[in-house]
């Protein structure tokens, strides 16, 4: 683990807002009015960012616009990247596509039939040229 992994960790949430608590806790004998509003600030930050509604928004700013029509019509192929495997589905026989690249299925398979051509994935080519395994 580098040096800047584990200072990351510190400093991101919710490491830091955990470590202001304890400093408000340290703090509260010197500076007991600043430790409680340190504490109360950092408990509330902490609290905000557990809600959906909270993180959904911060989420949201990250993510890109949808593709527009015209950058569509451009197209020459979609490209759909695997989100990983459920490598436990008995039902299925074994492995399969866990539900973030059954996502990402779904919405290429949206994008190809508005832009009317067709699309493939990486997985599909890859189970067409290995036999299944009994």
């Amino acid at each position: 683990m580098s040096v800047s992994y584990f200072l990351s960790g510190l400093v991101l949430p919710p490491t830091s807002l955990v470590l202001l608590t304890l400093l408000g806790l340290l703090l509260l004998k010197s500076r007991p009015r600043f430790a409680v509003a340190l504490m109360a600030l950092s408990q509330l930050a902490l609290l905000a960012l557990a809600m959906p509604a909270v993180a959904g928004a911060i989420a949201r700013t990250l993510e890109p616009p949808p593709l527009a029509a015209d950058g569509l019509k451009r197209a020459q192929a979609i490209v759909i990247l695997a989100g990983g495997l459920n490598r436990s589905a008995v039902e299925w026989g074994g492995e399969s596509v866990n539900d973030f690249t059954l996502q990402r299925v779904r919405y290429g398979a949206h994008l190809a039939a508005r832009a009317a051509f067709r699309s493939t994935s990486p997985a599909a080519c890859r189970d067409a040229r290995t036999p299944r395994r009994s």
